[in-house]
């Protein structure tokens, strides 16, 4: 397991039966990131092992656009968690899908113990675009 700052590296998701969507803003081109995560510290976005960028959505002040990107096979994942552990935590996952349209897919999961993922019921997650490029999985959305 991997932990780094407010990012985490998931194994496994679950599937939920019945998932709910929200109503989501247009996207807005050309974002600038106030807030960033960056790993290593300092790198620039292109060149991290794994970068999250996120800003107010200049269309709806209700929602945070976010950028997630990465050098990786499988995904990158950040999680949320009031109490800084795994367990209890809303969890994005982008990641290689070959079912998915363009073969990245974005999923808004929950992990109830530890790395026990299963998809979110409430899908507050707007996505808006994934790829998969030379080894670097780059995924913007909603939130």
């Amino acid at each position: 397991m991997k932990t780094v700052l407010c990012c985490v590296w998931l194994v496994l998701l679950g599937y939920a039966p019945s998932i709910q969507a929200v109503t989501c803003p247009s996207t807005t081109v050309g974002q600038t990131y106030p807030f960033t995560a960056r790993l290593p510290s300092g790198c620039q976005q292109s060149a991290c092992t794994f970068f999250l960028g996120t800003t107010k959505n200049a269309n709806d002040p209700n929602y945070l656009d976010f950028r997630m990107e990465g050098t990786a096979t499988g995904y990158t994942a950040v999680g949320f968690s009031a109490g800084g552990a795994m367990a209890n935590s809303d969890v994005i996952m982008c990641g290689v899908d070959a079912a998915a349209a363009g073969g990245v897919g974005i999923v808004d999961a929950y992990n109830q113990v530890g790395w026990n993922s299963v998809r979110d019921t409430t899908q507050n997650v707007c996505p808006y675009s994934a790829s998969f490029t030379n080894g670097r999985i780059v995924c913007s959305y909603k939130m």
